[in-house]
């Protein structure tokens, strides 16, 4: 893992200010500060400017705020949902997006290798790492009701499979085990799921109808768990990967997953091993890969779920989705800072664990206390008539905005889906010659040849 801790402090520079955009239930505020100062002091920054996060203002508000106020980088700490809300007001601009990853999934954080274990290791990486420009991804979906919305993500979208997964896992048992509780959630989806029929139109290519229990398309391929969902995926080539799931019954789960646990393990680190890899997904004829800067899909079936970085946001019909290539510049580590020594790096990460389970229980008994205090001050106050205390006076927030939805854009403006005008129903609609390799009414079973579109 990168440490950049040798870095040469210099003295403060004007105009290099950050702004850090917190979700106060996600993440450590007290040790995020420690080591955010830490940084700034190593690496010459001056103070940053602090965000929470609230239902009423979510992530992409207050980043307009921060680049409004000049902020020369902008932080992000909470889950996906905060992320996404953060890349979707930074893309297109210049000020780029650090990750301190304090969610479930942590997806983009994945991708972008920062450890999400690693408080200290992703500070670092915000103030003394190297600026990438990545590819994001744009959907444009319509409602049962005909509405449309649009949304910006940064890892994938999806409908099927991985849009029940999220909306089926208890949020009570995310904060208890993390991301293992999106197996329930698995669990649940596939024993209760049935297949849905969709139209799938990718580029400028013939649509296709296929059933499918899962449609995923993604701008990176790494999931939790060390999972390579998409394995030709990467953030910077300017394409989306899409993976089609048709898997017919109980086997057909038993083979994708077993072609998931083949691509992510060690052959994908060399050459020999990726073709090994490639041959395998050849005969996997529940599994279909597709490669394009476009895919539309119309669902003919009920509306499904739809996700996107994690986050189920309601049930569509159909949608557009696109890559905008480099659109996000973010912070990651600088391939040649001196790495830190394997013993070192296991020694501070218990040091650190310790220290934040001490202050978590002070913070705990503190919790205790205050009501019993507040209790005293009540009955105090009620013996000489003195006003009650307002709870809202204590200024904390328990709300969670990574399960509120934000940056969707409400399609009060006519933008439509398709290329064409309006009134035009979604591509996809048409029958055509068969020109990718996804599976048909008439042939579930499918090609599993991995199509380039």
């Amino acid at each position: 893992m990168t440490d950049n801790s040798a870095a040469t402090p210099t003295e403060p520079t004007t105009g290099r200010r950050a702004a850090v955009i917190v979700h106060p239930v996600k993440a450590d505020v007290a040790a995020l500060r420690v080591q955010v100062e830490a940084a700034e002091h190593e690496f010459g920054w001056e103070p940053s400017e602090w965000f929470e996060t609230t239902p009423e203002r979510l992530g992409d508000e207050l980043a307009e705020d921060a680049i409004a106020n000049g902020a020369s980088l902008v932080i992000a700490s909470g889950g996906d949902g905060t992320v996404r809300a953060v890349a979707s007001t930074l893309a297109g601009t210049d000020v780029p997006l650090a990750i301190v990853p304090a969610g479930t999934g942590n997806l983009l954080a994945r991708n972008l290798d920062i450890d999400v274990l690693d408080l200290r290791s992703a500070v670092w990486i915000a103030f003394g790492g190297i600026t990438r420009h990545i590819d994001i991804g744009r959907a444009r979906v319509e409602r049962p009701d005909g509405s449309r919305e649009s949304y910006v993500f940064t890892v994938l979208g999806g409908i099927g499979v991985d849009a029940g997964m999220i909306a089926n896992t208890s949020d009570a048992l995310k904060k208890r085990v993390g991301w293992v509780a999106y197996l329930d959630g698995i669990r649940k989806t596939v024993l209760g799921g049935a297949a849905f029929h969709v139209r799938l139109k990718f580029d400028e290519g013939a649509p296709r109808s296929t059933r499918a229990q899962s449609v995923m398309i993604g701008n990176c391929g790494v999931m939790p768990g060390g999972i390579l969902l998409l394995p030709d995926a990467r953030v910077d080539d300017g394409a989306l990967d899409t993976a089609v799931m048709r898997p017919r019954g109980f086997i057909g789960w038993l083979q994708i997953l077993h072609a998931m646990s083949i691509q992510s393990g060690l052959l994908r680190h060399s050459e020999f091993g990726r073709k090994l890899v490639s041959e395998n997904r050849k005969r996997v004829r529940a599994l279909s890969y597709v490669q394009s800067r476009t895919v539309t899909f119309r669902v003919t079936s009920d509306p499904e779920e739809f996700e996107i970085d994690g986050e189920a946001v309601g049930e569509v019909v159909a949608g557009r989705v696109e890559v905008v290539p480099a659109a996000l510049p973010v912070k990651v580590r600088d391939p040649e800072a001196p790495q830190e020594h394997v013993f070192s790096r296991v020694t501070r990460l218990v040091t650190t664990d310790i220290e934040g389970r001490v202050n978590r229980a002070i913070q705990q008994a503190q919790g205790l206390v205050a009501p019993v205090q507040l209790g005293i001050r009540g009955a105090a106050g009620a013996v000489t008539g003195a006003q009650t205390t307002d709870a809202s006076d204590t200024g904390v927030s328990a709300a969670d905005d990574d399960t509120t939805v934000a940056g969707a854009t409400s399609a009060t403006v006519a933008e439509p889906i398709a290329p064409d005008a309006a009134p035009t129903p979604l591509a996809g609609d048409a029958a055509g010659p068969d020109e990718v390799a996804v599976g048909t009414d008439a042939d579930e079973a499918g090609d599993g040849a991995s199509a380039r579109a």
